[in-house]
């Protein structure tokens, strides 16, 4: 990719990462990018999307097995060997029904964290996360609430993390909302990727 090569050695204060935002298809770990391109990139990261079976799209009427069926899905990708994070995890309020961060038992949570760990796949802590719960009736303030006690679980799991802003709407490089999670679900700077070592790590 000569293109990213160009703006990376141009760049003085900007790292320039070749990666990819991928979508969960379905419970069982496929994903929309296959190994082979996953290859040539340094970060890959999927979410949860229009094409994702049994969440995001045909979306159970039961929010139990809606809850269920995300945490599923999340292990199952937890599976995929060339992923490397999950993009703005539990991004599930804009659906019918909506499952808000403290619909999620804990004990999905504490084993979902726990396989992160284990996978090394990364959280995502996103800036505009809010946008997937404009929908939802819930005020910014409890949901960032909410969010903060559900981040808590996976710090505890020691998952590693990474802070993006998300530049659709929030503004590239605007990370408050995602410092101010961080800061109050205290996770440790040992526990944050650093941008400057994903490409030495995928080295």
């Amino acid at each position: 990719m000569p293109e990213i090569e160009r703006e990376r050695s141009a760049q003085q204060d900007v790292i320039v990462l070749k990666g990819t935002e991928a979508t969960a298809l379905d419970a069982t770990g496929r994903i929309s990018i296959d190994a082979q391109h996953a290859a040539q990139l340094e970060w890959v990261l999927c979410d949860l999307g229009g094409l994702s079976e049994g969440t995001l799209r045909k979306t159970p009427g039961d929010k139990q097995q809606y809850v269920e069926n995300v945490v599923r899905t999340y292990l199952g990708l937890c599976d995929v060997e060339y992923l490397d994070a999950i993009a703005h995890p539990f991004n599930t309020g804009n659906t019918r029904p909506a499952a808000l961060p403290a619909d999620y038992p804990p004990h999905l949570l504490k084993e979902l964290a726990a396989k992160m760990a284990a996978k090394g796949k990364v959280f995502d802590v996103m800036n505009d996360m809010i946008y997937w719960f404009h929908q939802a009736s819930i005020a910014p303030r409890e949901f960032t609430a909410q969010y903060v006690e559900l981040v808590k679980l996976f710090v505890a799991e020691r998952v590693m993390f990474q802070v993006s802003s998300d530049d659709h709407r929030t503004g590239l490089g605007n990370t408050r909302w995602a410092q101010l999670v961080v800061s109050r679900a205290q996770v440790p700077a040992r526990q944050i990727i650093d941008p400057r070592q994903i490409a030495r790590r995928k080295g």
